[in-house]
């Protein structure tokens, strides 16, 4: 409750500092479309509205972690259209309290090369023809990739060739998971995107 007052008290400075430039830069638009919340996705959305240009907002919320505070859910009731990556966002979004007529789903799109090499991918990296494990995405706790290592001994013993792929940026912090894992783990930090789309 604290953190909310003092982010409507923030709002109120910040709106006032950079309303202006808001307002030029939406004024040119047909439609405004952003994927943050807080301070600068409520001055976008304000600026749209006093522009009458329609506001659409992919709030990517991770359930009680980010994204569905009261000031959120308030933020996307004013919003024309609240869109969801996957149908389990857009239902969370709707158990919010979002108008189920106010929220679409588009899926998870991805940037993909034109041709991809999972051969060459083997060979770069000496995985030979093993069953592979691959992670892809940041190494943050909440993504998941502690636990997809700490599956590795098992996984291990019942595929014994299988080896385990991760692809992705992490902290310092983040990436000591892979300290001291065994030699059919393989970190390769962020990478290409046809380095990763040969992965997959």
């Amino acid at each position: 409750k604290d953190f909310a007052r003092m982010q409507s008290v923030a709002y109120l400075f910040f709106r006032s500092l950079y309303w202006k430039r808001a307002v030029a830069l939406v004024s040119q638009c047909d439609v405004v479309h952003s994927l943050a919340n807080g301070l600068l996705g409520w001055l976008f959305r304000d600026a749209a509205e006093a522009c009458g240009k329609p506001f659409i907002n992919t709030p990517f919320v991770h359930p009680d972690q980010w994204g569905d505070a009261a000031a959120d859910v308030r933020h996307y009731k004013k919003c024309v259209r609240v869109i969801g990556l996957v149908q389990t966002d857009s239902d969370y979004l709707i158990s919010l309290g979002i108008e189920p007529r106010r929220v679409s789903t588009i899926g998870v799109s991805p940037d993909l090369p034109a041709s991809t090499n999972p051969t060459s991918f083997r060979e770069r990296h000496n995985l030979g023809a093993a069953p592979l494990v691959v992670y892809v995405g940041r190494m943050m706790a909440q993504k998941g990739a502690a636990a997809v290592v700490a599956s590795v001994a098992v996984v291990s013993k019942a595929l014994t060739d299988v080896q385990f792929v991760f692809i992705g940026p992490g902290t310092a912090d983040e990436i000591r998971v892979f300290d001291n894992t065994p030699s059919n783990v393989h970190y390769l930090g962020k990478v290409s995107a046809q380095e990763k789309a040969d992965a997959l």
